[in-house]
């Protein structure tokens, strides 16, 4: 390729860099303010709740403390642990929402083009006939000759209104989005992981503590069948008691029934088929209750809770598209430039005599659409403003998922002092019947009567234990999962 080919090529861009650095253009529509949080913004209308912190087992609620890293590892267990890790790499959804991000990343890379000139490189060979009656376009008069062209072409959108700019900016906005949405669904995948764990637990504790209590049914009907037959208790009172133990093998076959659909629900957590067999939590003493919890401030809250910031990226991206509505309606500015060799002799393609070039700008300025692009630009208002109120909402049910967790858990610490408070009241029943049937106070009938009644408070013990537990991790998750400590981008 000739020295004049590249001269004129980089003289053409000489010119090009030139006007563009001339033209220095303005960004119009609406520049993007992160909403602010009003002053009156709280969790609780009175006091924040103490969960009962008489308890031995009670639970510190630390204000303003950061929301740790990997708090699952707080129930110290490690196959706890070792579940979370597999579904945080193997979960197919979360996968999915991985490659959502990975897209508008690269859909981001895309917008960032515009801001640079667009170049190509052609090169042409024919051959042609004209008509006898036409002079040939060649010196040589003849009317069939061979026409070889080799050029490059440079165009650039002078973003004179910021249209590439705005357009840009609502692309990373959409980044952003898919980016919290990511870390909302790893949060939710973990919670949900939790929850599962911990109702497993509590179902096989509840499967182990019925079928104790069906044993101490079945015997009290074996013994009130033995007296029926000796004519000392009506029949009708065996019979009660049957229904009794069908009661509670109904219960049992129910807790085992829930038990397998919670072990499928994790497998499907984990991205495995319900065949295969995975080591789990047996009882929920394997977990230990977070002593320690976290709670942020309400304007941390806005800053880490990546659904909030989901809705802020959205209000950005709507507020941005607005821009884009509003420079669609201005004049458009173009640069193009070409430069090339063209020679009916493939040899004496660049040779210096067959050099052309040519440098053209154009303005494009719609007159007449019906009212499309006005119409469009009302649409983004429109679009800016229900952005705002999803934000306010998504804001506002963040606080109330705080607040009600925050009671739930108030609640549960006070459920389970008084239901360990009923379980020891009936433990010493129990104990004291035994002492009494040994010295004949009481039948052995009487004895089974107050072992039901201590069975079924341990029954009841284990369901609000459970739901502390459950309540625990739904707290980590109402304040932001502490996923901003870690570094789960796509790239």
């Amino acid at each position: 390729m000739s020295f004049a080919f590249f001269h004129s090529s980089r003289r053409l861009a000489s010119v090009l860099i030139t006007c563009l650095s001339l033209l220095a253009g303005c960004t119009v529509g609406p520049d993007f303010q992160r909403p602010t949080l009003s002053s009156a913004a709280g969790y609780t209308a009175g006091s924040v709740p103490t969960f009962d912190a008489g308890a031995a087992s009670s639970q510190r609620l630390h204000k303003g403390a950061a929301v740790p890293d990997n708090w699952w590892q707080l129930f110290h267990s490690q196959k706890l642990n070792d579940l979370v890790a597999e579904a945080l790499s193997a979960n197919p959804d979360l996968q999915s929402m991985q490659s959502a991000l990975k897209q508008a990343q690269e859909n981001t890379r895309v917008a960032q083009a515009a801001f640079l000139p667009t170049a190509q490189l052609a090169f042409s060979p024919s051959r042609q006939r004209v008509a006898n009656g036409i002079s040939s376009t060649l010196n040589s008069g003849s009317t069939l000759f061979n026409l070889h062209t080799a050029g490059v072409s440079v165009g650039y959108s002078l973003d004179v209104f910021g249209l590439n700019r705005r357009q840009y900016e609502s692309q990373q906005a959409e980044e952003e989005v898919q980016r919290d949405l990511f870390q909302a669904a790893r949060i939710t995948l973990v919670t949900t992981l939790v929850t599962a764990v911990v109702q497993s637990a509590a179902l096989q504790d509840q499967i182990r503590e019925t079928r104790a209590l069906l044993l101490l049914d079945q015997q009290q009907l074996d013994l009130m069948n033995r007296q029926v037959k000796l004519g000392s208790l009506p029949e009708l009172t065996a019979l009660n008691q049957q229904t009794i133990v069908e009661q509670t093998r109904l219960a049992l076959v129910g807790a085992q029934k829930q038990l397998q659909q919670q072990n499928d629900q994790i497998n499907a957590l984990l991205g495995n088929f319900p065949n295969k067999k995975i080591v789990l939590p047996t009882s929920l003493t394997d977990l230990s209750l977070p002593q320690d919890l976290p709670l942020s401030l309400p304007s941390v809250l806005v800053r880490q809770r990546p659904d909030i910031l989901a809705a802020e990226a959205m209000l950005h991206a709507s507020s941005a598209q607005v821009g884009v509505a509003v420079a669609s309606r201005l004049p458009q500015l173009m640069i193009t430039a070409d430069a090339g060799q063209m020679s009916s002799v493939l040899g004496n393609l660049f040779n210096s005599a067959n050099t052309f070039w040519a440098l053209a700008g154009g303005v494009v300025q719609p007159v007449f659409d019906g009212g499309a692009l006005l119409h469009r630009q009302r649409a983004a208002e429109a679009g800016f403003a229900q952005s705002k109120a999803q934000y306010r909402a998504a804001v506002l049910n963040a606080f109330a998922n705080v607040a009600d967790t925050l009671h739930a858990l108030d609640y549960d610490a006070q459920a389970v002092t008084s239901q360990e408070r009923i379980v020891q009241t009936a433990k010493s029943s129990l104990d004291s019947a035994r002492r009494q049937v040994v010295l004949g106070d009481i039948s052995p009938y009487d004895v089974l009567a107050v072992e039901q009644v201590y069975r079924q408070s341990l029954l009841g013990l284990i369901q609000v234990k459970a739901n502390r537990l459950a309540d625990s991790a739904a707290l980590f998750q109402a304040l932001g999962g502490g996923w901003r400590d870690r570094a789960h981008t796509v790239t």
